[in-house]
C-alpha cells in the first residue's frame, strides 16, 4: 500500500523508516514525518532541475513531484475528514447524566467514569488540533510543488499535476480562526514606506515672498555609528554543542534563507558554542539542527520569535541515513 492509500484508509504509517519505535507515534506524529519527508524530496528535485538532465531523468523528477502531491492531497482529505468527524462527535457524543448512567450502569462509578471519559475526550482533542495545525505545512509543500513544476524541464509535465486541496474551506469556522499560510520559500514581506509631509524653508537670501508649497519628503533615521552602536537582529540563535574541530553544525527550517533541505551551517564561536544571526523581517519560523548537515537533531522542532533570542544547551542528533 503506497504512503498516499495507507493516509486515505487512516493507517499514517510514516515514510521515515530509520525513526526508532515508529509504532508508539501518534497518527499527526507520523503525518509530520511525512511531510518532512515530502518537503525534503522536493527540494533536492529542485535543485536537481538546476543541472542538466536527461530527458528520461527530467520525466522520472516529474513523476516523484506528481507523486508528493497525490500523497499532500491524501493528507489534506485525512486532516479534512478528521476535524468534520471531530466535530459530528462533539454534537452527537455527551456524557449522560447522572440518572441515566445508574439506570445502564447500576455498579458503575459515575465520577470515576466521567473523569475517564473526559481525559480521553481531551486527548482526541488534541490529536485533531495536532492534525489540523499540519494544514498550513500542506498548503506550503503544494505551493513548493506548483513553484517547481514552473520551471522549464517541467512545463510540459504540468498537465499530470493535480489540484491541491483547499483544507481551509473544507473545515469548520472555529477552526480558521488562527489559520496563516506560509509564504513561499524565496518571497520577501514587503515593508511598508513611511512619508511625512514637511514645508521647507526659504533662505533670507530669497526674493520670493510666497512660501513654496508642501512636497513630500521621506523621513530617514539616524542610526548611531559610535562603538556603543550595537546591530539589530530579529533572530539570533546560540546553540551551545562540543564537538571536534572537524564537526560542524547546520541549521534547517523556515527562517530566512533557509529550507528543510540543505541546511545554512552555523558561525563557530570558541570551541563548543555556534550562532546564527538575521537581520530580515519574519514573525515566526521553526527550525532543526544537523551535525555535518547529515544527522538531524533528535526531537520536536524549535520555534523563534521575531526580536526574541534563543539559547539552547542541549541536542542531541540521530542518524536519518
Amino acid at each position: 500500500m503506497s504512503t498516499a492509500s495507507s493516509i486515505r484508509s487512516g493507517y499514517c504509517d510514516t515514510c521515515f523508516l530509520h525513526v526508532p519505535m515508529t509504532e508508539i507515534l501518534r497518527p499527526s506524529e507520523k503525518l509530520k514525518e511525512n511531510l518532512l519527508a515530502a518537503t525534503f524530496e522536493v527540494d533536492n528535485i529542485d535543485w536537481e532541475l538546476d543541472v542538466e538532465s536527461s530527458p528520461d531523468h527530467v520525466q522520472y523528477l516529474a513523476g516523484r513531484l506528481v507523486t508528493i502531491q497525490d500523497f499532500n492531497n491524501a493528507l489534506a482529505d485525512y486532516i479534512v475528514k478528521k476535524v468534520n468527524d471531530w466535530e459530528k462527535y462533539q454534537s452527537n457524543k455527551e456524557f449522560p447524566s447522572p440518572e441515566e448512567y445508574r439506570r445502564s450502569n447500576p455498579r458503575g462509578d459515575y465520577s470515576h467514569d466521567k473523569t475517564m471519559a473526559e481525559f480521553q475526550r481531551n486527548k482526541a482533542w488534541e490529536e485533531v488540533y495536532q492534525v489540523k495545525a499540519l494544514g498550513t505545512f500542506s498548503e506550503q509543500l503544494s505551493k513548493k510543488i506548483t513553484r517547481v513544476f514552473q520551471k522549464a524541464p517541467l512545463v510540459e509535465f504540468q498537465s499530470r499535476l493535480t489540484s491541491p486541496i483547499d483544507i481551509k474551506n473544507q473545515i469548520p469556522e472555529f477552526y480558521r480562526l488562527f489559520w496563516q499560510s506560509p509564504r513561499i520559500e524565496g518571497e520577501k514581506p514587503k515593508l511598508p514606506t513611511v512619508s511625512s509631509t514637511t514645508t521647507p524653508t526659504l533662505s533670507s537670501s530669497s526674493s520670493l515672498s510666497q512660501p513654496l508649497p508642501s512636497i513630500p519628503v521621506i523621513e530617514t533615521v539616524q542610526v548611531a555609528t559610535g562603538p556603543t552602536a550595537q546591530p539589530i537582529f530579529t533572530a539570533r540563535i546560540v546553540i551551545n554543542y562540543e564537538c571536534s574541530d572537524e564537526d560542524k553544525l547546520f541549521i534547517r527550517g523556515t527562517g530566512p534563507n533557509m529550507s528543510w533541505g540543505p541546511g545554512v551551517e552555523l558561525t563557530r564561536v570558541g570551541t563548543n558554542q555556534w550562532i546564527y544571526e538575521s537581520k530580515e523581517p519574519f514573525e515566526t519560523f521553526d527550525f532543526k539542527l544537523a551535525l555535518n548537515d547529515q544527522l538531524w537533531e533528535a526531537g520536536d522542532n524549535h520555534t523563534v520569535e521575531s526580536g526574541k533570542p534563543v539559547e539552547i544547551t542541549s541536542v542531541t542528533f540521530h542518524d536519518l541515513s
